[in-house]
């Protein structure tokens, strides 16, 4: 009876928010298992319909393609659709009307915006099937570490979890999920000492949390010694998760870690299975490229910018969309026999970078491997003003040497030899309006 009434209350919030969620998630529940060419088939057979509809109904396309004196009718192979120029953030602002599809009432528009994590939020159109995908991917994520429809889960983020809606609307939306929400704006002891209760009496099983909030709630529990507060499984997101990260959550809260990643503004959404291996593509509904700076397409298993493109948005199109973000495809097919190809070393924004004075490019995960495992080390982040000077903030949780200090200064030093290095403690860690935590400040990068 329960499971019936929970079900019940996600048919509301499909009503509540114009979409068919439950549905989709039946659907990909089942596709999923299909092979890779038999989900290739699928994807294709949708690119062809965007691609037909785009030209025809969106002046932004139509203009575009005869620019470049394409057809649809001539892209007919990967190759050919990789001719197509990539879109960019800056591209949709400059000509947000025109990709507009004159017919887009037919799809019933969602306005959404991105959480601005590059400091401009990007405002957007997604039709009501690829609100509801976006929703049906996050509970198939769910399913994997033992959610069923309507079961209690805690959410700890910003509004890029739940949405900014006015306040009744907010609890009642908030009540049919059957969540209990805990802001990442707010994580101060004080205030993480408050939701013990809350999670006491909720019971939840499941929690759904910014990858850095699970870790500092985690980090809570264990200086405190709480106990009898565990979970099933719990879902990062909207972050990497660090090695540090999930190693904490899962031995403080007994559980798996199961890490997503995606964005509603590009469709490009990825889960981990249990092998824990990789993040499956949600290739239902986009088709994921990862091309190098030069815009050539990655071997397998290269680094290189995501670039998505959403199958089932047809009242605002995203066709090749470059996301900003950095992955790497791995096509070798997962022990766990779904047909859905694999993300891997997925880090986050394509500006996460610290830029030597040569131009070299450093990714952010460079620091993260070099403070792994040191235990006195409880979070950092890196701010980069100029090409000249490189600072290091560190917030610690246990006491630490000089000696300690300086073995870090000295790894920096010889990786960063011409550059100032400065490392200091801190008690703040500075997160982005959406509440998600930001370890590389380039300020360099525009």
């Amino acid at each position: 009876m329960l499971e019936i009434t929970n079900r019940l209350k996600l048919h509301l919030v499909d009503i509540f928010r114009h979409t068919n969620a439950l549905k989709l998630y039946e659907e990909f529940l089942q596709t999923q298992w299909l092979s890779f060419d038999e989900i290739y088939q699928i994807q294709w057979t949708r690119l062809k319909n965007l691609l037909d509809h785009a030209y025809i109904n969106v002046p932004y396309y139509h203009n575009l393609f005869n620019s470049i004196r394409i057809h649809p009718d001539d892209i007919r192979c990967l190759e050919d659709f990789r001719k197509l120029p990539i879109l960019t953030k800056e591209i949709i602002r400059a000509n947000i009307e025109d990709i507009l599809a004159k017919n887009k009432e037919m799809f019933k528009p969602h306005k959404k915006s991105t959480g601005g994590s590059t400091g401009v939020p990007l405002q957007f159109y997604i039709d009501s099937k690829a609100h509801s995908a976006s929703w049906a991917f996050i509970y198939r994520s769910w399913h994997l570490g033992g959610w069923s429809p309507g079961d209690r889960v805690v959410v700890v983020g910003g509004t890029s979890l739940y949405p900014s809606i006015y306040a009744f609307k907010k609890l009642l939306y908030i009540k049919m999920n059957n969540w209990l929400t805990l802001s990442a704006f707010e994580m101060s002891n004080n205030t993480m000492k408050k939701w013990i209760n809350k999670l006491r009496k909720f019971k939840a099983r499941y929690m759904y949390a910014y990858a850095s909030s699970a870790y500092l709630l985690a980090k809570y529990f264990e200086e405190n010694s709480i106990s009898n507060i565990y979970f099933d499984a719990i879902f990062t997101t909207a972050e990497v998760l660090h090695p540090k990260f999930r190693e904490t959550i899962e031995r403080v809260f007994s559980c798996e870690v199961f890490d997503t990643y995606g964005g509603t503004d590009g469709a490009g959404f990825a889960f981990e299975c249990k092998e824990h291996t990789g993040l499956h593509c949600t290739s239902e509904n986009s088709i994921i490229e990862i091309l190098r700076e030069d815009g050539s397409v990655a071997e397998n298993g290269e680094t290189g910018e995501i670039i998505s493109t959403d199958l089932f948005n047809y009242s605002m199109p995203f066709i090749r969309y470059k996301v900003g973000d950095i992955a790497a495809y791995d096509l070798n097919p997962c022990n766990c026999k779904r047909g859905l190809p694999l993300l891997k070393n997925i880090q986050g924004r394509s500006n996460d970078f610290v830029t030597t004075r040569n131009g070299q490019k450093v990714h952010g995960e460079f620091f993260a491997h070099l403070l792994h495992g040191i235990n006195w080390i409880c979070q950092f982040y890196v701010v980069q003003e100029s090409t000249t000077s490189l600072s290091l903030y560190l917030k610690l949780d246990k006491p630490h040497s000089h000696q300690e200090i300086r073995w870090i200064e000295n790894r920096l030093k010889r990786k960063f030899f011409d550059m100032d290095i400065n490392i200091s403690l801190t008690e703040n860690i500075p997160k982005a309006q959406s509440g998600k935590f930001k370890f590389i400040i380039n300020r360099t990068v525009s």
